[in-house]
């Protein structure tokens, strides 16, 4: 399988993997109202934007030379990949933090539905979320064994799909514990956290 190969399937595997948990994290937070579900929710769809975006770079880059590009179109795989970061900064943590701060401060008086369902879909994102990352991180050390550079649109599935991991693991805490004292307090902060995590993957993806 080619280096470009291996960046398309793991960018596919990432869509594919994001649309699903998107879809049944979304159902989730409109059954439970939970502000850490929510900030999955918004994290998973941030995701899958964005790996639509590198799934553009990838075609694009493989363009050939013309007269306006007398090198290719292969800086276009770093382009798509800054402008994914952007879109993980701007739609994945503004949201996602300004959402848990107004839970924070205004509904944590609020019940909501912790049930088991919240966590059968968590624990069901987290095992399809570490397999999209398993792959991408494969795809990266075939590159590495033929002497290729690492490949900025699989370092964007990577860390994007890292963070996707940790973030569920944040939401499975939150829940947990708000379940156990019966304060929504710690799921909106969780969900705060899950907002300043996509903050910080923006900033790295875009020094990268």
């Amino acid at each position: 399988m080619s280096h470009h190969q291996q960046g398309k399937t793991s960018v596919i595997a990432a869509l594919l993997g994001n649309t699903f948990v998107t879809i049944i994290k979304t159902i989730v937070f409109f059954i439970t109202g939970s502000a850490s579900m929510f900030a999955e929710s918004v994290h998973s769809f941030a995701d899958t934007l964005n790996q639509s975006l590198l799934l553009i770079g990838l075609k694009r880059s493989r363009k050939p030379a013309d007269a306006n590009r007398g090198y290719g179109y292969g800086i276009e795989r770093f382009f798509w990949s800054l402008i994914s970061a952007c879109g993980i900064l701007f739609i994945g943590a503004g949201i996602t933090i300004y959402h848990s701060i107004e839970s924070l401060l205004h509904k944590s008086d609020e019940i909501h539905t912790f049930s088991l369902l919240s966590f059968i879909v968590l624990l069901t994102a987290l095992i399809v979320e570490g397999i999209t990352l398993w792959i991408a991180i494969k795809a990266i050390k075939k590159s590495r064994k033929i002497g290729a550079e690492d490949d900025p649109v699989l370092l964007a599935i990577v860390y994007e799909d890292s963070a996707a991991v940790l973030g569920v693991l944040i939401a499975l805490i939150a829940q947990g514990v708000a379940y156990l004292t019966g304060e929504n307090i710690y799921d909106a902060i969780g969900g705060i956290i899950v907002g300043l995590i996509l903050g910080v993957l923006a900033v790295i993806l875009i020094i990268k």
